[in-house]
Formats: structure tokens, C-alpha cells, sequence
């Protein structure tokens, strides 16, 4: 079925989460959304799906997430994740509504992919993690260390955080 091939062969992870059930349990996992989570599908599902799981006012991604999950409305947000292994990653996330043949709700398609922030220049990946996202800006003093465009420190300022660990790691 040709279907099935294009959702296995999808660079996106995807997920299909029962919209009928409270904790919207995960009932189908593709191998893009293994890939990108180091999860197994057998290990997610049948499982709530992690995100959802997260504190509310950690980031303003995942409130407007589970806000729309909750309502049973589409998503598309920008925030962090983690894989199974602890690294952290920055994804897009989009959810669409899939109905039944009564036009109810049955599941809900999570389509998750990494972020194209996450690429620095020339497309070279950065695997930096950015907490401030979605969050107030620094204060002036501090916003003047760091690239506007980016959100990451100047090099300059970057040169003396990084020459001030190597003097400290030399001392321990």
C-alpha cells in the first residue's frame, strides 16, 4: 500500500495519539519519529506522548500545545525536546485533527521535525539549545553580549567565558 510506504519513508516523525482518550495515549509511531526521539515504537506506544506530559510555563510552546490538545484544536509550535539519550533538540511540531466517518475526532497527527534554527550558517548543524525561546528578553546589559540574531553570545564574549572555563579547568 502505497500509504503506508510514504509514512514509513516520511522524514517527519510522526505520531497518532487517540483523540478519544484522556491522556491521548500514543497508538502509532513512524520510524522518522524513532529516529528523532532514540524511542522505540514499542517502547511509546499505548503511553501518553512526553511532551504533553511537560509543566505547564516551562515554555510557551508547550502551553500553547497542550492548550490545543486539550481543546482538540491543530497546533504548529516551535519549542524544545529531549531525546531518549538527554540530548536536547529544537522541534516543530504540528498537529492536525483527523475525523471519523461521523466527522468525530478520532485521532489527533502529530508531525514533529527538527527546527531549521537549529542550523547555523552554511546549514551545518549547531545542536544548540536555546531555553530562551519564547521567553522575555534579557536586560540591556546582557542583550548587548549576545548576536540579536541568534540569541547566542557574541564572539567576543564567547572567547572570554570559554578562555575563563579553560583557566579554571587548568587550576582544578
Amino acid at each position: 500500500d502505497y500509504l503506508e510506504q510514504i509514512v514509513a519513508r516520511s522524514s517527519e516523525g510522526i505520531f497518532l495519539l487517540d483523540a478519544r482518550e484522556a491522556n491521548r495515549p500514543i497508538v502509532f509511531v513512524n520510524p522518522a519519529a524513532e529516529r528523532l526521539t532514540g524511542y522505540r515504537a514499542g517502547e511509546l506506544v499505548g503511553k501518553p506522548w512526553h511532551v504533553l506530559k511537560r509543566d505547564r510555563g516551562d515554555h510557551r510552546g508547550i502551553d500553547q500545545l497542550q492548550s490545543a490538545v486539550e481543546r482538540t484544536e491543530p497546533a504548529d509550535v516551535e519549542l524544545p525536546d529531549q531525546r531518549k539519550d538527554g540530548t536536547v533538540w529544537l522541534c516543530r511540531i504540528a498537529t492536525s485533527l483527523l475525523r471519523d466517518a461521523r466527522g468525530e475526532v478520532r485521532y489527533l497527527l502529530v508531525q514533529q521535525r527538527e527546527s531549521p534554527r537549529r542550523t547555523g550558517a552554511g546549514g551545518a548543524e549547531t545542536g544548540i539549545f536555546r531555553p530562551d525561546i519564547g521567553r522575555a528578553k534579557p536586560p540591556g546589559d546582557v542583550a548587548s553580549r549576545l548576536d540579536p540574531a541568534t540569541g547566542l553570545p557574541r564572539y567576543d564574549q564567547f572567547a572570554a567565558i570559554l578562555n575563563r572555563d579553560i583557566a579554571i579547568a587548568r587550576r582544578d
